[in-house]
């Protein structure tokens, strides 16, 4: 998986420190260009980029990371979500949660698997927040999916969330194949 991150300072360096061998820091960029390129010079084959939207299309990147300010990450987050990326935003993701809007209405237009699956249950999620309407800054956005008409068909989970997750990810690791390419 080739990873783009945006944001180069603690943070950014904490989260390519943290890729493993199976992914590829290919692309970085920062305000400051010079924390770009000390990057950049740790992580072959990545390249310094001096504008972050010169990353959002670039065909290579499948995942961006982005470890801005809280000011800028929803405006980052929005174009990289637009362009079809898997997107790693850094907490608390914006200053404020409706400014997460755009960004969520994006994402359920834009990840396939996510509308696929609620299409396939016949379920509309509804946007909570933590913290109710007022969005303070840190306020967690919470996905409520009402299962009431799977459980009426007599659906009871097999797996709990934690087993869910380890078993996702030991089939993602057993099957590369999932990533050669976008379908």
């Amino acid at each position: 998986m080739n990873i783009a991150i945006i944001g180069c300072g603690l943070i950014g360096n904490k989260r390519a420190n943290a890729l493993n061998n199976k992914a590829t820091l290919v692309y970085c960029s920062d305000l400051k260009f010079d924390l770009a390129q000390k990057l950049a010079n740790n992580y072959f084959p990545c390249k310094a980029v001096e504008n972050w939207q010169d990353i959002i299309n670039k065909k290579d990147v499948d995942l961006i990371i982005i470890a801005t300010n809280h000011l800028s990450l929803p405006e980052i987050s929005l174009a990289a979500v637009k362009a079809g990326k898997h997107v790693l935003v850094e907490k608390p993701a914006a200053c404020r949660s409706s400014d997460l809007n755009d960004v969520i209405d994006s994402a359920k237009k834009n990840n396939d698997s996510i509308r696929w699956i609620c299409e396939y249950l016949n379920l509309s999620p509804q946007l909570n927040y933590s913290g109710g309407d007022r969005g303070w800054i840190g306020d967690n956005p919470f996905i409520f999916l009402d299962t009431a008409k799977i459980n009426k068909l007599g659906w009871k989970p097999k797996l709990s969330i934690k087993e869910g997750i380890i078993q996702t990810v030991k089939y993602l690791e057993n099957n590369k194949w999932v990533f050669e390419e976008k379908i």
